[in-house]
């Protein structure tokens, strides 16, 4: 049982991965809820990470965090999801590369 509930969790995390990818499609990097969609998949990203262990997730969620940041310069309102899922990205990379030392 516990094997069907993690790869059940990791069909719908590779699903609401590729729904977050589809969004981001749809708001080309002039539309005003780039960033938004930008800070969405980056976000499912560091689950699968924290998942599998994929580092590349990891990598391209911050990629897509700094980008989100560029689009949300201060005084911007929500300039602090960024930064709060950015601050959770690094502090996870950080982790990961302690573990293996």
């Amino acid at each position: 049982m516990a094997h069907f509930d993690q790869s059940s969790r990791q069909v719908d995390l590779n699903e609401a991965i590729l729904m977050h990818q589809q969004a981001l499609e749809l708001h080309p990097s002039a539309h005003s809820n780039h960033s938004l969609s930008l800070n969405n998949l980056a976000s499912v990203l560091e689950a699968r990470f924290q998942q599998s262990g994929r580092q590349a997730d990891l990598d391209d969620a911050i990629l897509m965090l700094q980008e989100a940041l560029e689009l949300r310069p201060a005084p911007h309102p929500a300039r602090w999801a960024s930064l709060a899922v950015l601050g959770n990205c690094l502090q996870t990379r950080f982790s990961a590369v302690v573990r293996l030392e």
